[in-house]
């Protein structure tokens, strides 16, 4: 087995750009633009869902940027002729010089204060080599920790490693210090960070996921300390989730929208991804289509599996952790059925069709949309929105009338949803065996409840692992 999920490494956002994936070229290209044309300091959110894409999202902002800024011609030559954008030239977002800065705060979440790991990042950033810039950094780098030393009540061993990073050792300095001389210092130290005429754009991201204090000292270090006029902050966040982060910290009372207003001058909501585009381009991830043969991705299965993941609006990341299941759990059942060399009647076939194209891949998704339905499912008493759903199924539907077309006794698919999930779920059928037309039925039922459940847990021996 192998995981889906694509890792937001360099190669796979240069090709993630090359091929438009997503289908958000289009949305990063606004994004930069904004930039080129933004005064003053700015702090902006990038607002998605857990699983939206928000990392690879600003990561390929922060690579469009790099390579446009890179002191090698060919870089920015990529970017021109790999054509990623829909545009004849890339005047609106090449206005302005501009440095990065990618700071994940997940990642920093047991230090002790966000300055140093912020500081920490400057140092080490892809342009920190610039020899131009080292005094300037060791210089912010410095100031940095004297401020640290004021506003915190112990400088710690991280601090330590701080000094230590730029080459700086600790000074003795009065007991008392001019606080608001001090953030002055920091604050001229940090302007010349930035590019001459241009911005340095920090993107913050796994904001969200610290915990509650750090999260906080995140947002009111840089408040406090790094509102530079060509400094932006670009914050990636899921802001449901941070307003919970908010009201744990100060008490569920308290108004965690308001709260995070004070800090964010623009929230843009990151749009939905070009489902149709993403599929296409993961070319494969839906092991199924290959025992369909000449139906290719024009199938039963991979239709349906499409819907499923448009009905339960799954996201990027929920999308790869959906097939990366119903392949495991559907393919070695599926292709037994669909298999000429198999001992199954095509009657058989027909019915078994129905219990592993359409009921199994809708438990996994069921199992990983909303747990309690699930259950309620596998229980015998599966919610009317459920049932209604695969009844109303456009490729369900067309499935029961091309197998029933020539009964007489044809019933509508409603009726039939509901008769063979509780044949199946509910022991209904008390000989064990279900007529669903003249060219199609379910032999011994009462094995089919087991088999599915077991198959949704990965464990059953009919998993496919490789």
């Amino acid at each position: 087995m192998k995981k889906y999920d694509i890792q937001p490494t360099e190669e796979n956002i240069k090709e993630s750009l090359k091929d438009n994936v997503t289908g958000r070229n289009e949305n990063v290209y606004q994004l930069l633009q904004l930039l080129n044309h933004q005064e003053g300091s700015w702090s902006i959110a990038i607002n998605g869902d857990w699983g939206s894409g928000k990392t690879f999202f600003v990561k390929q902002c922060k690579y469009v940027l790099d390579c446009l800024n890179s002191s090698d011609d060919s870089q920015k030559g990529n970017i021109n002729s790999e054509k990623l954008f829909n545009k004849e030239n890339l005047d609106d977002i090449d206005k302005k010089p501009f440095r990065t800065i990618y700071y994940d705060a997940w990642e920093h979440d047991n230090e002790t204060d966000p300055i140093q790991s912020l500081l920490a990042c400057i140092a080490t950033s892809n342009w920190a080599s610039n020899p131009k810039l080292k005094d300037t950094i060791r210089k912010t780098a410095d100031i940095g920790v004297n401020l640290l030393k004021v506003i915190t009540p112990k400088r710690g061993e991280a601090v330590e490693d701080l000094i230590n990073l730029v080459d700086k050792k600790a000074k003795d300095y009065k007991d008392k210090v001019d606080l608001e001389k001090l953030k002055k210092e920091f604050y001229d130290a940090l302007v010349e960070l930035a590019p001459e005429d241009g911005k340095l754009i920090v993107f913050v991201d796994e904001l969200d996921r610290c915990k509650p204090t750090y999260a906080i000292k995140v947002l009111e270090r840089i408040k406090h300390y790094f509102s530079v006029p060509n400094i932006t902050f670009i914050f990636s966040v899921d802001l449901s989730q941070l307003q919970n982060t908010v009201k744990r910290y100060y008490g569920e009372e308290f108004d965690g929208y308001h709260y995070l207003d004070r800090f964010f001058d623009l929230v843009i909501n990151l749009p939905e991804p070009d489902l149709d585009n993403y599929l296409k381009n993961t070319d494969g991830m839906l092991v199924l289509n290959n025992l369909f043969d000449t139906w290719a991705d024009d199938n039963y299965c991979n239709h349906f599996c499409k819907d499923l993941i448009a009905h339960f609006s799954f996201s990027l990341r929920q999308i790869n952790h959906f097939y990366l299941k119903t392949n495991s759990v559907t393919y070695n059942l599926l292709s037994n059925v669909l298999d000429d060399r198999s001992r199954l009647g095509s009657s058989e076939k027909n019915g078994l069709f129905i219990v592993y194209c359409f009921f199994l891949p809708l438990m996994c998704a069921l199992n990983q949309a909303n747990i309690d339905e699930f259950n309620k499912f596998i229980r015998g008493r599966a919610s009317d929105n459920v049932l209604d759903f695969l009844a109303n199924n456009s490729q369900f539907d067309t499935y029961y009338k091309d197998i029933s077309s020539d009964s007489n006794d044809k019933k509508d698919t409603s009726t039939f949803t509901r008769e063979i999930y509780n044949a199946l779920f509910n022991g209904t059928e008390r000989n064990d065996h279900l007529v669903i037309s003249d060219t199609a039925y379910i032999d011994r039922l009462s094995i089919y409840k087991d088999r599915l459940i077991k198959a949704c847990s990965l464990l059953d021996s009919n998993t496919k692992l490789d």
